[in-house]
């Protein structure tokens, strides 16, 4: 036995690798300090200007709008100075105060914010790529950060699946290696899949149900065995396999003794990947239909948690297809596979149209719907099975299920932290839509491009305004005025009436409350006032939206009311859209269309982080306003619940008007009010702000903001920047 204090004590072996480890992490923690050190520095040098020259700078904003421009441009120049494309978020934060730099604005205000940005970039650790690779379907382990590696990218934003959920509507890609949130929600997932694999084995209605898995042999052969084995390797009791493209024959008579029937489709050797699947597609009749391909791997429960989601615990669930979480996998600098996300949101149509966050491969659906809907159409190409995705979830309701049930490799230029970045690299692919294939999809679900000479939408057989009709328990319509508060903007306020006139229903009133308007308006309005095609509402001053607003509702009598911009473009089928969330008895207190962005700008960015730019996006559901709430499985598919929607177009019912009353004008005169009624449906009433996809408003943006501006600043400071009411309506000087 050793004595204490001798070499081969415990006590002391002990002492010298805790001594030995402390030392360690100082040197780590040091070295750590003095590269941020030298980023830091970088991004300094990047401003030319140190900190205090800065805040010496913002001191000055409220003297001239000179030195506000030059800060402005400044920081702006700094933002786009930092390409890195980890910290991309945290230069978007730095760019965005280009915009928010005006005159009248608070100099401490924007301190402050310069400040947040600086103290979020020095906590931000460095990203460090990971050692090893997962290749195999992921089980019950969560994926750690290798020793001696760091965790990618900023942290996550949230703490737990609750907020990972509500992230996720609008980030559907959550990087890789994970840090401590993101370790909880993959072990979450995988508490799920342990719950509702439990749920599934006490009925015996999901385990009757047999599932045709179609498997696309496509790629490297030892992908399709992969993938083919991971089909057969199923806890589900029902399940035969048709293969499909080159190679298929080889590899079904290679598992032909396999007690599960594997089938090679004839005539597909020679295809493309899409129309080989649409080839075997063609002969599934019955029963549930999955998809696989060479670059995706299955977990064993994948069929079993989906089809109890498919078919529920008495085989009477009303859902039409299901999908899962999805973990991505990709080839660092280095060449070796990791995984490098998670792809999975709860079901948002909007953001599906505009981004395939659904892979097929993480789909199950009944084979019924594949005649109902078309089928696949080879003709899209890679496109193909996002199409196909489209298209079944337009009409038949649709199960998200939060588990990570299968893999797939893309390819990526190395390890990259930032979401977004992310989202636009795991499409930069082989798989990544050509122009003109989008633009054929885009014929399909999103409509022709928006202009103030066409303002047409132009709808498929398949998209959701398609289902509504058929949803509607109550086909007769609500009485309803559309109370538009205009001010300015006539080529914008004419297609706003225009498409009115051409896609609302019967019987539908409308009412405009102008805000003293020049002649030009005028000239729109008067002529359609004269023949009944709507009530004028003349103010002899600009008193803001809220007391245009609330003139409207006044007018409006009993009727139900819609408020809605003069910058708005409505589409077919629109009121009937929101007239079906009504009839549904969701206790409904305000119900909100899409507010659709056209393409080409980048403001939809700002709302939904990982938008396609080249696309059109709703931003009702929105991470610049954080309104998005948790799943509400009571709320029919599509349908989601918000904590507050910006009153762009808002439909209010009679009954909550007259429970409520009119928009608080004294503390929300122009801006605000539309937070305060939110918050009062909600928390005075207890009900619902619901928003719905089946209803589509396109959103021209702000043209009577700027035509204010440069009309009458005085009056602008005291709406946009004040929000003044007693300035607004005169009783002290603007």
């Amino acid at each position: 036995m050793n004595e204490p204090g001798t070499p081969g004590d415990p006590e002391a072996v002990v002492r010298r690798q805790a001594e030995e480890a402390a030392s360690a992490a100082r040197d780590a923690l040091r070295r750590h300090d003095e590269r941020w050190r030298t980023h830091l520095a970088a991004v300094e040098d990047a401003h030319s200007q140190d900190l205090a020259e800065r805040d010496e700078r913002l001191r000055r904003l409220q003297g001239t709008v000179r030195a506000t421009q030059k800060a402005a441009d400044r920081v702006g120049a700094a933002a786009s100075a930092i390409v890195d494309s980890r910290r991309w978020a945290l230069a978007r934060r730095l760019g965005g105060l280009r915009d928010r730099l005006r005159p009248g604005l608070d100099p401490d205000r924007v301190e402050r914010r310069l400040r947040d940005a600086v103290a979020a970039l020095e906590s931000v650790e460095e990203p460090t790529a990971p050692d090893g690779a997962m290749r195999t379907p992921p089980r019950t382990t969560v994926p750690e950060t290798p020793a001696g590696a760091e965790p990618a990218g900023t942290r996550a934003p949230f703490t737990d699946h609750d907020g990972y959920l509500i992230t996720a509507t609008t980030q559907p890609v959550l990087p890789l290696p994970a840090d401590e949130p993101t370790r909880r929600v993959l072990g979450t997932m995988d508490s799920l899949r342990h719950a509702r694999l439990r749920a599934a084995a006490q009925h015996p209605a999901p385990a009757a149900t047999h599932v045709t898995v179609v498997c696309t042999t496509h790629g490297p052969p030892d992908g399709a065995e992969r993938a083919l084995e991971s089909g057969l390797g199923q806890h589900h009791p029902r399940v035969s396999v048709l293969l499909a493209g080159p190679g298929a024959d080889a590899l079904a008579a290679s598992h032909h003794r396999n007690e599960r029937a594997v089938v090679a489709v004839p005539g597909t050797e020679v295809l493309e990947e899409a129309a080989a699947r649409s080839e075997a597609l063609a002969g599934v009749h019955d029963g549930l239909v999955a998809h696989l391909d060479a670059r995706t791997v299955w977990h064993e429960d994948l069929l079993g948690v989906l089809v109890h989601a498919l078919v529920g615990d008495d085989g009477d669930s009303p859902a039409g297809l299901a999908y899962a979480a999805q973990e991505l996998h990709a080839a660092g600098t280095d060449g070796v596979i990791r995984p490098v996300a998670v792809r999975f949101a709860p079901y948002h149509r909007a953001l599906l149209e505009n981004r395939s966050y659904v892979g097929l491969t993480t789909v199950v659906h009944h084979a019924a719907l594949l005649h109902s809907c078309g089928g696949l159409d080879p003709g899209l190409g890679e496109l193909a099975g996002w199409d196909l995705v489209l298209r079944l979830s337009a009409a038949h309701p649709v199960h998200a299920v939060d588990c990570l049930l299968s893999t797939a490799t893309t390819t990526l230029p190395g390890t990259v932290a930032d979401p977004v970045a992310l989202t636009d690299l795991l499409e930069d692919d082989p798989q990544r839509p050509v122009p003109e294939t989008l633009a054929l999809l885009d014929a399909r679900h999103l409509g022709e491009a928006l202009t103030l000479e066409s303002v047409t939408a132009v709808f498929g057989d398949h998209t959701p305004r398609a289902a509504v009709a058929s949803l509607r328990r109550d086909g007769s319509p609500r009485p309803t005025t559309v109370v538009i508060p205009s001010y300015q903007a006539p080529a914008e306020l004419t297609a706003c009436l225009d498409a009115l006139a051409a896609y609302s229903p019967p019987d539908t009133e409308v009412v405009v409350v102008d805000n003293a308007s020049d002649a030009d308006t005028l000239a729109v309005l008067e002529p359609r006032a004269a023949d009944g095609s709507l009530r004028l509402l003349r103010n002899d001053r600009n008193l803001g939206f809220t007391a245009a607003v609330n003139r409207g509702i006044e007018a409006a009598g009993e009727r139900d009311v819609v408020l809605l911009n003069n910058d708005a473009v409505v589409t077919p089928g629109w009121l009937e859209g929101l007239w079906h969330v009504l009839d549904q008895d969701l206790d409904a207190g305000l119900v909100v269309p899409r507010q659709v962005l056209p393409p080409g700008g980048r403001a939809a960015r700002s709302h939904v982080p990982v938008t396609d730019l080249s696309r059109e996006m709703d931003t009702n559901p929105s991470i610049l306003h954080r309104n998005v709430l948790l799943p509400d499985p009571s709320l029919p598919s599509g349908l989601m619940a918000l904590s507050f929607a910006p009153f762009f177009a808002v439909y209010v019912p009679r009954a909550t008007v007259n429970s409520l009353g009119p928009l608080n004008v004294e503390h929300g005169p122009h801006y605000r009010s539309d937070r305060l009624y939110c918050a009062a449906v909600r928390h005075g009433l207890g009900r619902r702000i619901v928003y719905t996809p089946y209803s589509r408003i396109y959103h021209l943006r702000r043209r009577a903001t700027k035509a204010l501006r440069r009309k009458d600043p005085s009056l602008y400071a005291a709406m946009y920047e004040r929000n003044d009411w007693d300035a607004i309506r005169g009783q002290t000087p603007a």
